[in-house]
This record gives structure tokens, C-alpha cells and sequence, in this order.
């Protein structure tokens, strides 16, 4: 083993391990006998040093040389030099360099670790969606449980609070039947009130409504009266109520549980102003309340004939119960729309337009037992009028808390190209008492108007300022006070 060239002959078989391996046994077996340097025939870095370094700078550089055993990293990974590098050998070379970290295959086994996470995750994730999903339609279940129960309930209170309404609304009603059931009402008035109109006279409307309340009439109503007309034959209606005072035993007066005082348009068509009107019913009020201490005092301000609701009605109808309010007479009811009832129900009235028949007189007992229920009075119908021009959508009208209300109304069919054109007639009961404007459009714009004459007729006036045959058109809604003609 002196013979260095036997060592190398014994080398030269050995590989590159081996021959790490067996210099760092010399070099420990060197260590043995001394701390000098090293026998001769031991190269010096295989004796010197054994141990794995890092490079300076660590990052692998081709123009450098580098001892055995020096470590240095390259695009991610690290490689270890198996012997001396010469400057210039690539690091692909295995002869001189080993890769001993493979950081891109340690990254795709921590990827396919992550991802291998990721499937437990999922299926982990999917499990609790599942579960949510299953909670979610447990909860849906008892939310629309609840719901069809919650409804359920609401439907049968609802149904045991209107049955409960429904009685308590008889037993109120029978109520306030029993306090007049029994006792004597009486009547004054005109012809409206002796019931002219009625065939036979048991129709009209005192004995319609004094049979429907079980109660005793008395009616003093005398023809061509009012609260101050009259004349030593025709007694207005205060004198009237003192007639009937006179007339009655003291057991009949004191049996007595309504006095009826309805007005109609005698006095308007006498010339009367509304303020003399609404004195008038003042007085005649007070004198029922003083002579029949027991009875309500139904004030009925106005009851209209077919048609002629001029503005002086509306204003005396408005005077006699701002006036009877004022006053606060004892006992004293009053139906401040009781004009309403039947005006412009032509099929309410006789031929003579001013009567009612006994429809008309049905339906006005009707409306005074509502009202003394507590039951809302107020008037309110759809009747329709003419056209002779083109295809009308509707041709309907509204009647409502004295008030004529129309929709609007769409008319295709048509060819105008400008002009005034006559479509249609109102009937006398809802013509307006001035003529009444409305907007005309077609194609998206204001085109014109409407007129809604005082004479009835429906007037349409297309200014054409864009030279267009209009072959539609659309009539905006408008409405006026009922005040009508003959």
C-alpha cells in the first residue's frame, strides 16, 4: 500500500462514493497518529475536509470552480459536487455534480398532498352541504308548516271574528230596532212625503219604512210645503209638526220615538236663498225637539227630483246642515248626503220627472234604516250615455257623493284629421251646469279636448297643428258636481 501507484490502481476501480468514503477513513485513521498535515501520498481535500459545505455566494455559477463536497443550488434545487469542478462544467454534468434536493418534485408531492387535502375537503365539504341542504329543508318543512298553520288560524279567527261581527252587528241591530219597535213615528213634508208617485199610496215612503221598523205612522205631510213655502192650505213644515202635536193624544206624543223632516226643492224653486232655507230648518228642528221630547228628530236636508240639481240646491243642501250642526239640537240625526239617493235614477221616478215610484220611495226607506244601523248612505251608481262616432271602449259614467265621474275613455276606428267633431250626447241628469274641458291625446301627445256641454253634447276638437289623421284617441278622465237639466 506504500506504492502510490498501487493506490491509485486500487482507486481508479473504486467509484465515486467509495473513494469519498475511504478518504475519510485515512484521513480519520491520519488523526490517529498525529495532528500534523497529512501523509504525502493523501491528496489534500480528500483528507483535509469531509464534511458537505455551502458555497459562497450559494447560487451555482459556471464560471467558478469548486471543491468536492461543496454544495449550491440551481433553479429551485440544490446539488452537491462529487469532486473538484473545474470552471466551465455545466451542472447537468453527473460526473461532477449530484442533485441531492429536488424541490420541484418536493412541490408536486406537497401539491399532490394539497390536492389529495383538497378531495378529503371536498368530500368533507360536500357531506356538510349535503347536511345543510337537508337542514335547510327541514327548516323549509316547518317554516311552511307553521305558515299553513299560522294561516290556518288567521282564517279561523278571521271566520269567527266576522261571525262574531255578523252577531254582534244583529244583536246591535236588533237593539236598536227594539227602541223603536212598537212606537209612533211621524212624518211631515210635501208631496214627496204624502207620496205622490206611489201606486198604491201604502208604497210610499213613510208606510214603506214605518212597516219595515214595526212602528206606528203618523204622517202630516201636505203638498207644495217646504221648511218655509206654504200657504194657509199648504202649511209649511214647522206648522205641520205642531198639527201633528195637536192631533195626538198625550199617550201617542209620548209613544212617539222619530219625528221625519225631509226636505225637497219646493223652497229652491221658490226663490228662497240657502241661508233663509237653512233658518228655517233650524227652527222647524227645535220646534220637533221641544214638542216630542222623547222622539229623534230625523232631518232629512234634501231629497232630489229626477234632474235640476242646480248649484242652489247643492248650496242650500250644504246651509241647512252647517246650520243644523251649529245649532246642537237634542235628539237630532241627520243624513248630510241624503240628496244623493236617488238623483239621476231615472228609474226611480214617475213621468212626471219629479215623483218618486215606488222603487224610488223602496229605495229611499231603505237608505234612512241603513242609516239609523250605522250603515254608510252615501249614493253611488254606473249608468251609461250615447255615442255616434266611432268604437268607444266603454261609454259608462259614475255617479258618487254627488259627483258625475267619467274614466276616460279610448275611440278607435276613426279617420280625423283636425276640427270639431260631435261624438256623443250625456243624458239630462249628469250634464254639467258650464262646459266641462277635458285633454285629448293620441300617438303619445296632447292633440286637443273634450267638451262635455252644458247642452249635452260631447265635443271633440282636434287641432291637427302636426297635419295628422288621427285614427285613435284617448279621452283623459274628468268630473263635475251633479247639477243636471230637465
Amino acid at each position: 500500500m506504500g506504492n502510490p501507484n498501487a493506490i491509485e490502481k486500487a482507486l481508479s476501480g473504486m467509484s465515486d462514493k467509495d473513494i469519498a468514503q475511504f478518504a475519510a477513513f485515512l484521513a480519520a485513521k491520519a488523526g490517529e497518529g498525529s495532528t500534523d498535515a497529512p501523509a504525502s501520498f493523501v491528496r489534500q481535500y480528500v483528507g483535509a475536509r469531509y464534511v458537505p459545505v455551502f458555497a459562497d455566494p450559494l447560487e451555482w455559477d459556471n464560471g467558478r470552480g469548486y471543491e468536492a463536497l461543496t454544495i449550491v443550488t440551481h433553479q429551485g434545487n440544490s446539488y452537491t459536487s462529487m469532486q473538484p469542478v473545474p470552471p466551465g462544467v455545466d451542472i447537468a454534468n453527473a460526473d461532477y455534480w449530484a442533485m441531492t434536493g429536488n424541490f420541484n418534485a418536493q412541490i408536486d408531492a406537497y401539491i399532490r398532498e394539497v390536492q389529495a387535502f383538497d378531495q378529503r375537503i371536498l368530500a368533507n365539504e360536500q357531506g356538510v352541504a349535503g347536511n345543510m341542504e337537508a337542514i335547510e329543508e327541514e327548516v323549509r318543512n316547518r317554516q311552511t308548516a307553521i305558515t299553513i298553520e299560522a294561516n290556518a288560524r288567521v282564517a279561523a279567527d278571521t271566520e269567527l271574528r266576522d261571525e262574531l261581527s255578523e252577531m254582534i252587528a244583529n244583536v246591535n241591530a236588533q237593539n236598536i230596532l227594539s227602541l223603536y219597535k212598537n212606537k209612533n213615528c211621524v212624518w211631515v213634508g210635501d208631496s214627496f212625503t204624502t207620496g205622490v208617485g206611489a201606486d198604491p199610496r201604502t208604497n210610499r215612503v213613510s208606510s214603506v219604512f214605518c212597516k219595515a221598523m214595526e212602528m206606528t205612522e203618523f204622517n202630516y205631510g201636505v203638498g207644495a210645503s217646504g221648511w218655509i213655502w206654504g200657504t194657509s192650505s199648504n202649511e209649511p213644515y214647522i206648522a205641520q209638526v205642531r198639527k201633528a202635536y195637536n192631533a195626538m193624544t198625550a199617550e201617542q206624543r209620548e209613544n212617539t220615538a222619530m219625528v221625519v223632516l225631509p226636505g225637497t226643492s219646493t223652497d229652491v224653486s221658490h226663490g228662497s236663498s240657502s241661508k233663509q232655507i237653512g233658518a228655517a230648518a233650524v227652527q222647524c228642528a227645535k220646534e220637533a225637539s221641544k214638542l216630542f221630547p222623547n222622539a229623534v228628530v230625523y232631518v232629512i236636508p234634501m231629497i232630489w227630483d229626477k234632474a235640476l240639481f242646480t248649484i242652489n240646491a247643492y248650496d242650500t243642501t250644504v246651509e241647512i246642515c252647517d246650520q243644523i250642526n251649529k245649532a246642537k239640537i237634542p235628539h237630532v240625526k241627520l243624513d248630510e248626503d241624503s240628496y244623493t239617493w236617488l238623483l239621476g235614477r231615472y228609474d226611480f221616478y214617475t213621468s212626471d220627472n219629479v215623483h218618486p215610484n215606488n222603487t224610488g220611495y223602496a229605495v229611499w226607506a231603505s237608505k234612512m234604516i241603513s242609516s239609523i244601523l250605522g250603515s254608510a248612505n252615501t249614493a253611488g251608481y254606473i249608468n251609461s250615455f250615447s255615442s255616434n262616432w266611432g268604437n268607444w271602449n266603454r261609454k259608462i259614467y259614475y255617479l258618487k257623493n254627488g259627483f258625475v265621474m267619467l274614466p276616460g275613455y279610448r275611440i278607435t276606428g276613426v279617420s280625423d284629421a283636425g276640427g270639431d267633431v260631435n261624438i256623443g250626447t250625456l243624458p239630462n241628469n249628469i250634464r254639467p251646469q258650464l262646459d266641462v274641458h277635458g285633454a285629448l291625446f293620441s300617438g303619445g301627445e296632447a292633440v286637443g279636448y273634450v267638451t262635455w256641454g252644458a247642452n249635452g253634447t260631447i265635443l271633440l276638437t282636434h287641432s291637427a297643428r302636426d297635419a295628422t289623421t288621427r285614427s285613435y284617441f284617448n279621452l283623459a278622465p274628468v268630473f263635475w258636481p251633479i247639477y243636471g237639466v230637465r
